[in-house]
């Protein structure tokens, strides 16, 4: 079974998805550089406000991305993340919190939650590691931005408590996804990272 797949979007953007996640009655997707408008380094998909590349460029790329998904541009939530572990419980009334510009965007977070009906997420990536939430039972969907910070804060397992803790999700009726970061071909950490990563969690031999 593929457990990531990417596809060509009515629009001519390339998008990727989670089969597993698409089974379930909510959207998703991953973005691509692929499809968009933007020029020189930031070519060609550019969805980040905070990057320098020109305002006006990103919004429409965050259109066509959210038109290819098929949720609302004006709705979307993100956040200013700072590789830390905060996570936001975001409702209807943070609707369209940073979709238009990046001082609006959830400051100083790392992970959003939600159980609003139709109030898309979005967080930004580079080399981190997407981590998408969802539990079918409780209608409640979460993302988390997992850096090597944030992953030694436990980032990932803090969203998943603010799922159970808030609106009483059972674990075991969760679905995470782990969408494409960097890998070992392109990445190297030295001794300082390594460190801080076995004493955060058990190493097994």
């Amino acid at each position: 079974m593929n457990q990531f797949i990417l596809q060509l979007g009515h629009n001519g953007l390339w998008y990727g998805i989670f089969p597993m996640l698409a089974k379930l009655p909510i959207k998703h997707g991953v973005s691509t550089r692929l499809g968009g408008e933007s020029r020189g380094p930031y070519a060609s998909l550019n969805l980040g406000l905070h990057t320098g590349d020109n305002g006006d460029i990103v919004r429409k790329n965050r259109q066509r991305f959210c038109q290819v998904v098929g949720v609302e541009f004006q709705r979307v939530v993100t956040a200013q993340q700072v590789h830390g572990d905060r996570v936001a419980v975001v409702s209807e009334e943070d609707a369209g919190k940073g979709s238009l510009e990046y001082s609006q965007a959830i400051g100083g977070t790392d992970a959003l939650v939600t159980n609003s009906v139709n109030l898309p997420l979005l967080m930004f990536f580079a080399d981190c590691v997407p981590v998408m939430l969802v539990d079918p039972v409780q209608r409640v969907i979460g993302i988390a931005h997992a850096g090597w910070k944030g992953t030694i804060a436990k980032i990932a397992a803090k969203t998943l408590t603010t799922m159970q803790q808030t609106f009483g999700c059972n674990l075991s009726d969760c679905y995470a996804a782990i969408g494409p970061s960097i890998g070992p071909c392109c990445y190297e950490v030295d001794e300082a990272v390594t460190v801080k990563l076995q004493a955060a969690f058990t190493v097994w031999e």
